[in-house]
């Protein structure tokens, strides 16, 4: 099931960038753009051809994250894991486009090659369904944890630097450029300027400036109020400037510098990597080359070489997040190759469509792990005592093929706990969120330490917990898949299920006061706590009558004032009570219990605090009960 949302999502996705590619090339080509019946329509006075959305969407997404992680994960692992897992995508998608761009350039036009480099950011701009559609990854590159947060502070470093560095020198950059810049009054000039923003239909406030720090014509600037094209102090012709204003208008139509913020973005992301950084330089060109294409669309082989002449005489160097005429040296042989030869090239609208399919499909195969340590050592925690036994409450077994998991009612626990103990984890990138399909052979433990509970889903490949203390599933890579025949073994597939239908479904009973002693419920309507585990005890044979837990959720009180006590009453006499309070910051105490009669009183904290209540009730019918109860104060 989880293979078919991922068709469906990548279908949806690769429809979706086919449609707005093609939209693009039809408005670019003269095409008609709707205006709706209602709404603003101011705005489609000019057309903007940004295929789906801006790229700058992609480094908002992801800083944002960053930050969230960061500040509301309380496991840093999951901060490094994430990191590594955009880089090690954003690395290999753009080695492979860098492996292909001289097979496609022949056969494709350069809009199409300039939009590839786009993919991630519509991959990323939905993180959730592609999270949750993800199947197990086929190829893992293991990270010890000591590596893993050493290279994840040492990239994060060099990020910071290198971007931070690239928006510091474009604002120098733009001082420079502006400091002496004056508007372009010229007539014939704003004449030229006028047509282009007529070929364009873009009619958006734009200044024209002329700087004399100039070396080539150059827009910069992604909102209305600072954007600029700015004119070196030289002379052009009508036909220069006819080049020069629709090459600017449409590095400004499809929001270029947007896109040179996203590149800049990923070069920052992937410094590491020299091969990301000529991937980069590839995918400025086609931002050069897609631009070209379009302006010299239905010129004569005159008017394109002087076009390339224009080309050769504009050289000149840009620097921070700007769109300059003729800026790479490195690509100014293939862009003059490219202008005077005329080939006919498909728009590339299938192309797009295939390459959105491929990589949405393809993401995930690859994936970071790290903390190798044997499955038995994630039921170790500080919030329980480990010299306390770690119980297997209940086992379910899927055999491969079967349509149904199978209960199983007796089993060797000391056999299952030693298979875990020797079954080697590993934990999972952040943007893997695996689920196998329903057939494949796997077995389900419930464990409990405790006040603690677990509950354990072992595949072939990897294994999934989800843990009573912070409520979280973690996903864990299996190096090498279980022993199944082991676990066979440990399994009593014969044993019927207990008859539990004579045992007592025992209850714990509370009330909340207040400093006016005014109670939550009236006597005559008693409340009880959620059981999170409960199981029976021949009192003479020691044999247990395993009784499935019910719930691990809590019951609980939200708002303020905080109560001051709870009252506790249960069903059973009672040999033995243990309570505890966990507060948010995971800090766990052990709140005053005082006794009067068959009920107790708890003193309850001022502050938030999860509340585990622990019962041994006294042999009833030769039968010991053991219960685990919660509630929640919340705020």
């Amino acid at each position: 099931m989880i293979v078919v949302f991922r068709l469906l999502w990548a279908l949806f996705l690769s429809g979706l960038v086919a449609f707005a590619f093609h939209r693009s090339w039809r408005w670019e080509h003269g095409g008609f753009i709707p205006v709706p019946l209602f709404g603003d329509t101011s705005r489609y006075l000019s057309k903007d051809t940004v295929v789906w959305v801006t790229p700058l969407i992609f480094p908002i997404l992801i800083i944002i994250t960053f930050v969230l992680l960061l500040l509301l994960d309380e496991d840093i692992n999951h901060f490094f894991l994430f990191v590594l897992d955009v880089m090690l995508t954003i690395s290999v998608y753009f080695l492979a486009l860098f492996l292909l761009l001289p097979v496609l350039r022949r056969s494709f036009s350069a809009r199409a090659c300039a939009t590839l480099w786009l993919l991630p950011v519509f991959l990323f701009y939905q993180l959730y369904p592609l999270i949750r559609t993800s199947s197990p990854p086929l190829f893992f590159v293991y990270i010890p944890g000591v590596v893993l947060r050493v290279c994840s502070l040492l990239l994060m470093i060099g990020f910071s630097v290198i971007f931070v560095g690239k928006i510091i020198s474009h604002l120098i950059f733009r001082r420079e450029m502006l400091k002496d810049a004056s508007p372009v009054t010229e007539p014939e000039v704003i004449v030229q300027w006028q047509d282009a923003q007529k070929w364009a239909e873009y009619y958006r406030p734009i200044r024209l400036l002329r700087s004399p720090a100039a070396k080539a014509p150059f827009s910069m600037g992604r909102t209305i109020g600072v954007r600029v094209t700015v004119l070196p102090e030289r002379d052009y012709t009508a036909e220069e400037l006819r080049f020069i204003f629709r090459h600017e208008l449409c590095h400004i139509q499809r929001k270029d510098v947007d896109t040179k913020i996203f590149l800049a973005f990923c070069q920052a992301l992937c410094w590491f990597n020299p091969l990301v950084w000529a991937a980069i330089r590839k995918a400025s060109a086609d931002l050069e080359l897609s631009c070209d294409e379009q302006v010299l669309q239905d010129c004569s082989e005159e008017e394109r070489k002087q076009y390339a002449s224009l080309l050769l005489r504009s050289a000149g160097h840009a620097r921070g997040f700007t769109t300059c005429l003729s800026a790479a040296a490195q690509s100014m042989r293939y862009r003059l190759r490219n202008v005077i030869n005329v080939r006919r090239r498909r728009p590339g609208t299938l192309l797009l469509g295939v390459f959105m399919f491929v990589f949405t499909m393809a993401f995930g195969i690859l994936s970071v792990s790290t903390d190798r340590r044997p499955a038995v050592e994630l039921f170790e925690t500080s919030h329980v005592d480990s010299r306390l036994p770690l119980i297997v409450q209940s086992v379910s077994y899927h055999a491969e093929g079967a349509s149904t998991t199978e209960s199983v009612w007796a089993w060797d626990e000391e056999k299952l706990l030693s298979i875990l103990s020797q079954l080697d984890v590993e934990r999972m990138g952040w943007l893997t969120r695996p689920e196998e399909e329903a057939q494949t052979q796997q077995f389900s433990l419930r464990l409990s330490r405790g006040s603690q509970s677990w509950w354990v889903t072992c595949w072939p490949q990897h294994m999934t917990v989800w843990s009573t203390e912070d409520h979280r599933t973690m996903y864990y890579h299996l190096p090498s898949p279980p022993d199944w025949a082991a676990i066979r073994a440990a399994l009593d597939f014969e044993a019927e299920e207990p008859q539990t239908s004579d045992l007592l479904d025992p209850h714990l009973y509370f009330k909340l006061e207040w400093n006016d002693d005014s109670e939550i419920l009236a006597s005559d309507e008693p409340f009880f706590l959620l059981c999170r585990s409960l199981w029976v005890q021949d009192a003479e044979t020691g044999e247990v009558l395993r009784v499935r837990g019910r719930d691990d959720s809590s019951a609980g009180f939200y708002g303020e004032p905080f109560p001051i006590r709870a009252r506790l009453a249960f069903d059973l006499p009672v040999a033995q009570i243990m309570v505890s309070a966990q507060e948010p910051d995971g800090t766990v105490t052990e709140p005053v219990l005082s006794r009067e009669g068959g009920q107790y009183t708890l003193d309850l904290l001022p502050r938030p605090a999860t509340y585990t209540i622990s019962i041994l009730s006294k042999a009833q019918e030769s039968l010991i009960y053991t219960g685990t109860y919660a509630f929640e104060v919340h705020e």
